[in-house]
């Protein structure tokens, strides 16, 4: 079986967020096509393009921060809609304009039954790091409700490349050592940083999706055979990446069987409980 991680399914919401900023023209993993259900904003599509990569349960991370917003309503909805193959996870504010995080925390754990909780501090160029003290309450409210929080961390996030330097995960970690912690991305291109403060604590949790395919890339690849076996978690960040492309990329690295097995879904699964 494979858990995607880190998916935007092609609703209605993602699409228009997704179109609408370009983003696709500036990250992609593959020298490919958008994927068919993207461009045809399909979800029937979609869950055939799941079907034909081998993948069991796709990961709906919201997200919400200035121009790009999908709310966790949709989330949900989608989640019921499709129990069976969507996890939802919530999109959280935390600059508590579009509504206050920690209440939303709670109505999106407690009520509307999300699994997670995904937060952008640095989103839209906003000069706020992992580790600032104002986003402690989050975290201490995620690690109360015993959900993990997705970290977005690449070098497109923040004001300067230093919002994504690992040290910041590392801070956070130590002072929260029961929060499961997925660092999105991976902190990309701070790769042996990365991996240095996942050695050092055993809740972070690195997902590169499209970044291990980059140049150092591979260094996460040799982390996870000596290492991080127990913490590397596949995420294909669809429709930035499509899913046969990444789940067929990751497979070609020279891993033992069981360290696949891991990464492709026994980790995500201890990470949501299933």
């Amino acid at each position: 079986m494979i858990i995607d991680a880190r998916c935007r399914p092609p609703t209605k919401e993602f699409q228009q967020t997704f179109k609408t900023s370009g983003i696709l023209q500036r990250v992609p993993a593959f020298p490919v096509p958008d994927p068919p259900s993207f461009v045809n904003d399909s979800m029937e599509l979609f869950f055939e393009e799941m079907k034909e990569a081998g993948i069991d349960i796709a990961v709906a991370v919201g997200r919400n921060r200035p121009r790009f917003e999908v709310s966790n309503d949709s989330i949900a909805e989608l989640v019921n809609k499709y129990p069976d193959k969507i996890i939802g996870v919530a999109g959280i504010d935390v600059f508590n304009e579009t509504h206050q995080a920690l209440l939303e925390i709670e109505r999106s754990i407690r009520q509307l039954k999300l699994r997670g909780v995904c937060i952008e501090p640095g989103g839209n160029r906003r000069d706020m790091n992992f580790d600032d003290p104002r986003l402690y309450p989050v975290y201490a409210r995620c690690n109360e409700l015993k959900v993990p929080v997705f970290l977005t961390t690449a070098h497109r996030q923040g004001t300067s490349i230093d919002h994504t330097n690992p040290v910041h995960i590392d801070h956070i970690a130590r002072d929260f050592p029961q929060l499961k912690i997925v660092c999105a991305h991976a902190c990309w291109p701070y790769v042996m940083e990365m991996i240095a403060v996942a050695q050092r604590y055993r809740n972070v949790f690195v997902s590169p999706d499209g970044y291990v395919f980059r140049p150092g890339g591979a260094l996460y690849v040799e982390a996870i055979d000596r290492y991080l076996e127990e913490q590397f978690i596949f995420g294909s960040a669809y429709p930035l990446n499509p899913l046969k492309e990444s789940v067929e990329g990751l497979k070609r690295f020279p891993l033992r069987k069981e360290v696949m097995n891991k990464i492709f879904y026994e980790n995500a699964a201890r990470l949501f409980g299933l």
